[in-house]
């Protein structure tokens, strides 16, 4: 370390213990807090890739957390991002990666949504706070992206990563199921935690405010475990531990009772197991989950499907499931007409006081009304870009040791992350994902993550000469069946 970065890490302690000092004198946990942060900052300076074990396993999981627990305005997790980005930005600033095409995507869509946010501040038509609330919302997406992504570099780095991912989802995975099965205090406590819950309904919501947040977040350990089980990846966890955390996760997933993921996590193993090239077993494996979702929670199941087929004064007997009716009902009236009021720049931050249902349960929507028609666009190409590069890194070769195929760590994370955004654009009309807590975060970070490394790719002289080989191969095969007599078997 040279005696700049000494120097500024003296500083930067001394100036941390005058301020935790001062600060004991407002809260009695500030100088904790800020110890604490102090020791993650210097942790994250030494080894960066705990920054990104932080944007993508302890983020996510703390990102249902109420704004202003411990600082007005800002989440945890948020302050735990920024710390994150400040100490890799002072520690690496000579080894930062030239920037790609995907990040340049990302920065557009956060550049827009601030854009915009500030525009209606300025205005008058939304307020400061909501600047920070909303117009930030793609801006966290991009520093949980942009940390997880410079923290990984090497492979080992992402097997601790992964495991990390998968072992902390067992957290809010077990209080999910407390809550399911009625543990005294669970509820409460999460409802003050979080200023979610829900009075009369059944549904897990976790440490998060809805049972949507709760979803999105555990979508994507249960799907990159049920990868690496499928791929036999045990680089990551042992099978035993693979088997603990997909089921614990499944359990508390489908405890949300919510039909988007029933279906958004087969499809996604599906893809990737086609693009895995183990379609037969990737069936299997469905099956099987689907089989312990139905001994698990047969009851509940069984309500929710009474309500999809249900009929309401507001749906039209079609084959649409009632919610979705119920949405498309609720868009032509209350939402349609807002966006014809201000298809370029919006209406505002926030919804107007006079909508009869106050969500739009529609991603589209939800920017199109906080900026016109560019910010649903700019969302888009992000997503393509983040599409392109994580099948461009799917279609990588495995590591070979021994002349034997070993599975990476780096493909199983890609078909995961393409897994998920297949059904992505999907998801989001039914409710706005990267614009609440839950999978915005956990997929932000883990995208970063899996697409870290470059994918391993053959020299041009090697697979010159594996054509080379088979051509010749072919050759002999065929000047050895011209020399045999008519009649003849080789």
């Amino acid at each position: 370390m040279t005696a700049v970065r000494i120097g500024l890490v003296t500083l930067a302690a001394l100036l941390a213990a005058v301020v935790a000092g001062a600060s004991g004198a407002l809260f009695w946990a500030a100088p904790i807090a800020l110890g604490a942060g102090l020791l993650l900052g210097l942790a994250t300076w030494y080894r960066p890739v705990v920054g990104a074990v932080v944007a993508v396993a302890v983020v996510p999981a703390l990102s249902g957390l109420a704004r202003g627990l411990v600082v007005p305005v800002f989440k945890l997790s948020e302050l735990l991002l920024l710390l994150c980005l400040a100490a890799l930005v002072l520690r690496r600033p000579d080894r930062w990666r030239p920037a790609t095409r995907t990040d340049m995507a990302l920065v557009l869509f956060a550049a827009a949504a601030f854009g915009f946010a500030a525009l209606h501040t300025a205005s008058g038509t939304s307020t400061l706070e909501s600047l920070v609330r909303v117009g930030l919302q793609p801006t966290f997406f991009l520093i949980a992206y942009w940390v997880a992504s410079r923290g990984v570099q090497s492979a080992g780095e992402l097997v601790t990563v992964l495991r990390w991912l998968l072992l902390v989802s067992l957290v809010p995975a077990a209080i999910a199921l407390a809550q399911s099965f009625g543990v005294p205090g669970v509820g409460e406590t999460m409802s003050v935690l979080t200023g979610g819950g829900f009075q009369g309904v059944t549904r897990s919501t976790g440490p998060f405010p809805i049972w949507h947040s709760l979803g999105g977040y555990l979508l994507v350990p249960s799907l990159l475990a049920s990868v690496l089980m499928l791929r036999g990846d045990r680089r990551v966890l042992p099978r035993h531990w693979l088997v603990l955390v997909l089921l614990v996760d499944l359990a508390a997933l489908v405890s949300t009772i919510t039909v988007t993921f029933l279906v958004w996590l087969p499809v996604g193993l599906l893809v990737a197991a086609a693009a895995g090239g183990r379609v037969l077993r990737g069936t299997v494996l469905v099956a099987v989950l689907a089989a312990v979702a139905l001994v698990l929670f047969p009851t509940a199941l069984q309500g929710r499907l009474e309500e999809q087929t249900e009929q309401t004064q507001y749906t039209a007997g079609g084959v649409l499931p009632q919610t979705v009716e119920y949405r498309i009902f609720v868009w032509e009236r209350d939402y349609l007409p807002l966006i014809e009021r201000a298809p370029a720049v919006g209406l505002g931050n926030d919804l107007p006081d006079d909508v009869r249902f106050p969500s739009t349960e529609n991603q589209y929507i939800t920017l199109a009304l906080r900026g016109g028609v560019l910010l649903p666009v700019a969302m888009v190409v992000a997503l393509g870009a983040l599409t392109l590069r994580a099948w461009r890194h799917s279609r990588a070769p495995d590591v070979h040791r021994a002349g034997e195929p070993t599975p990476a760590a780096s493909r199983s994370a890609a078909l995961t992350l393409l897994g998920i955004l297949a059904f992505l654009p999907l998801a989001l009309l039914v409710w706005p994902y990267l614009t609440n807590a839950g999978l915005s975060q956990t997929l932000a970070a883990f995208a970063g993550a899996a697409l870290a490394l470059e994918p391993r790719r053959r020299s041009v002289a090697a697979a010159a000469a594996e054509r080379a080989r088979r051509r010749a191969a072919i050759a002999t095969d065929s000047a050895v069946l011209a020399d045999q007599p008519a009649g003849a078997t080789v």
